[in-house]
């Protein structure tokens, strides 16, 4: 996590054409997108690095681990977890990379599946992402209170981004944990590290549950209008900006 003082004040830049991003001020309802909807396709795929499993000791031992860890999986197909190293060893070997893009495939579909993301930004003032977020100008930027965000109960973690040059390597055979858990979906490329994001993430119980969040008002700090923001439409932002009592600028 970035050593950054945490701010007060964290923004959502949006596009006020977007009836999806309406709903932000007209419904107080905030999206947690899947990272396959994410503008960077990279953006949580830190999965395991297969690379180091480089001899076949190893790799027994990990097929061995994910056995035990679906053993029960495996008595409904009435396989034993030898027969499934065995069986998965002997597939490694005739095609190794078809089968490592199996287990990523697959860790990806669950990422997609329970992973919730709401990306902020410390930043109010990035003509760069005020340009690729919010219509080239022409849209807005929505400032929250961290502290009220962070206490809402709504998400499990939050934080910097962690911007890399080189993605960290995570040994396949090292259990899930709250770090593993945080540099997987809380790093990113150092290309991207002008959007200083702040970052909010939930894990979804199952991929029916609802990624919509009401938001409390208290939840609101701000509001500032784009360079090119519509002039027929600053009445209706000046609405809102009264009903959360927060300054438009």
């Amino acid at each position: 996590m970035s050593e950054t003082k945490v701010p007060e004040i964290i923004y959502k830049y949006r596009d006020w054409r977007d009836d999806c991003h309406k709903r932000m001020l007209t419904n107080q309802e905030i999206f947690l997108a899947s990272p396959k909807d994410l503008n960077d396709p990279f953006d949580c795929r830190v999965t395991a690095s297969f690379d180091l499993l480089d001899t076949d000791e190893k790799v027994k031992e990990y097929l061995r681990v994910i056995g035990e860890r679906n053993k029960e999986k495996l008595k409904e197909k009435h396989q034993t977890v030898d027969e499934y190293v065995e069986e998965v060893f002997q597939r490694l070997k005739s095609n190794r990379q078809e089968q490592l893009q199996t287990w990523d495939d697959e860790a990806y579909q669950s990422q997609d599946e329970k992973y919730g993301v709401f990306s902020l930004s410390a930043r109010w003032d990035s003509i760069l992402m005020w340009g690729h977020y919010s219509a080239a100008h022409t849209g807005l930027c929505v400032g929250f209170y961290e502290r009220e965000l962070h206490n809402s109960g709504h998400f499990g973690k939050g934080g910097f981004i962690h911007y890399a040059a080189r993605f960290p390597q995570i040994h396949p055979n090292e259990d899930y944990t709250p770090e593993r858990g945080f540099i997987e979906t809380f790093t990113k490329a150092k290309d991207l590290s002008y959007e200083e994001e702040y970052r909010f993430f939930k894990f979804l119980k199952s991929s029916h549950e609802s990624r919509s969040i009401f938001l409390h008002k208290t939840c609101y700090a701000e509001i500032i209008l784009g360079l090119h923001f519509p002039k027929q439409s600053v009445a209706e932002i000046e609405e809102h900006t009264s009903k959360f009592n927060v300054p438009l600028y």
